[in-house]
């Protein structure tokens, strides 16, 4: 082989193995970006902003929780005939449609409607008689019966019990992470007919 021969050789076999290296590197980028979950373009809000949204809905679940207590406490007549009337058992709220159709992203805010504070008497916002704000940066639910949202997050405390209530505030304060879930829950004590609330605040990623 001559002196020429052996360096076309070399160079064909260097380029050979470029093709090869950039191939392979080509498709590890590729796999690791379908790897990677989607995620919002839309930013969150800042730190302090979102200092004062997560406290308003603290606020806003404590107000609640005082006002399905409250509602137990009321007695309420009911007609067993005509012309008589017989003061109905104390009783929790029954459940609410959640405020917001959707779970609020970025801090972002919706406006409410007297619509969704309709209903019966003894069921959901009107029961609570809750009156927020004209527009709110969380989804809130009220629930009776059993604590679904405790239960996504691994904690059903609710098992069914309708002697139990769940009252939530869930926002994506950081597009694409997890959602940021407050939540508190009460019993009713059948014997003292009395409710008792948990001690503590559940509380899932308050900082996503």
């Amino acid at each position: 082989m001559t002196r020429i021969a052996a360096v076309v050789v070399v160079w064909s076999l260097m380029s050979c193995a470029s093709k090869t290296s950039s191939k392979e590197s080509d498709q590890r980028a590729s796999a690791s970006t379908d790897a990677d979950p989607p995620r919002s373009s839309k930013p969150g809000p800042s730190a302090p902003k979102k200092g004062v949204l997560l406290n308003d809905a603290k606020n806003t679940i404590a107000m609640l929780t005082r006002s399905a207590m409250a509602a137990y406490e009321r007695e309420s007549m009911v007609e067993t005939k005509p012309g008589e009337e017989l003061a109905a058992p104390h009783q929790l709220c029954k459940s609410a449609k959640p405020l917001g159709a959707k779970v609020p992203v970025g801090g972002e805010s919706f406006d409410l409607t007297e619509q969704e504070f309709e209903g019966a008497e003894d069921t959901g916002w009107k029961c609570l008689r809750f009156s927020p704000a004209k527009s709110v940066s969380f989804q809130y639910t009220y629930t009776l019966g059993s604590t679904p949202k405790h239960a996504a997050r691994g904690s059903d405390i609710g098992k069914g019990d309708p002697n139990v209530f769940e009252i939530c505030a869930e926002a994506d304060l950081v597009p694409g992470g997890k959602t940021t879930l407050l939540c508190q829950s009460g019993t009713v004590i059948t014997e003292s007919k009395q409710v008792r609330v948990a001690a503590k605040l559940f509380i899932a990623d308050e900082g996503e």
